[in-house]
């Protein structure tokens, strides 16, 4: 068990790597949408389900720092399991190269600022991708900080 001592330390050092990230980039890796014609749901009959996940990576070749962003949202009609829609997708955010050492702790905090990076452009995806395939999927909905940190514990 780590001392509490250690615990500030290690907290100090996450916080001095966040302080240098700088964002160089946000990147579509790519894209699709499947759609279910045999369930068309009401407007008021849909809920949505969001599922992200992420890698983070220190790349050295390019000199970045490499956060991959992967994101499911379904549509569904309430009480059903098999989705009307589904929209999957996926998006790297690059930062600055960290002029720290780059830890683990540190690459879950990342992880947390690449997904607030990246919600706005998932959302507008999510909308897009839907309207030009004729679906009415319910817009994912706006993210706050406080969601990404009970998502932590």
């Amino acid at each position: 068990m780590m001392a509490r001592t250690e615990t500030a330390a290690l907290n100090d050092d996450v916080a001095a790597a966040m302080a240098t990230l700088q964002l160089r980039g946000v990147f579509l890796g790519g894209a699709s949408i499947d759609v279910s014609r045999d369930v068309s749901p009401s407007r008021e009959e849909k809920e949505i389900n969001v599922r992200l996940e992420h890698q983070v990576r220190l790349d050295e070749a390019d000199n970045v720092l490499r956060a991959i962003t992967s994101f499911k949202v379904e549509g569904h009609r309430l009480r059903t399991k098999k989705p009307f829609v589904r929209v999957k997708g996926t998006f790297d955010v690059l930062f600055e190269r960290p002029s720290i050492a780059f830890t683990e702790d540190a690459a879950a905090e990342v992880a947390k600022v690449a997904t607030m990076v990246v919600w706005p452009y998932v959302r507008e995806l999510v909308a897009s991708l839907a309207m030009r395939a004729g679906v009415a999927v319910p817009l994912p909905p706006l993210m706050k900080v406080s969601e990404l940190q009970a998502q932590e514990e």
